[in-house]
């Protein structure tokens, strides 16, 4: 759900530039956000289920520390382009990524499942 959720959201936030509707950028960025959530929440579920017993710690401080350079980079990144190009164009390229970093998570997921 969560990788459904994340490019279907980041899609009405570039909806919300050409229509500009506080309610549809809010929207989506709610979903695009509780899409976000799920993803982290899959992503410990999965760290812990498959990590050793006694080296459950360990993965999961590495878990974190990627999980944190993952969600502070990004942000970073927009704002430092927003001094490089118009805010409007930098946020239609940071979602496009976003977006297309998504299509590519759920083929390997999908992969992943079938196997």
């Amino acid at each position: 759900m969560g990788l459904g959720a994340v490019p279907i959201g980041m899609g009405l936030v570039i909806g919300a530039l050409y229509s500009p509707s506080l309610g549809f950028y809010l929207m989506g960025s709610a979903i695009a956000g509780a899409g976000a959530g799920l993803l982290f929440k899959a992503g410990l579920t999965v760290a812990i289920t498959t990590a050793e017993p006694g080296s459950v710690a360990g993965v999961l401080a590495t878990f974190f520390v990627l999980a944190y350079l993952g969600l502070g980079l990004p942000p970073v990144l927009l704002a430092a382009a927003t001094h490089v190009i118009s805010s409007r164009a930098a946020l239609i390229i940071f979602s496009a990524v976003i977006i297309a970093i998504s299509i590519v998570a759920a083929q390997l997921q999908a992969a992943a499942l079938r196997r």
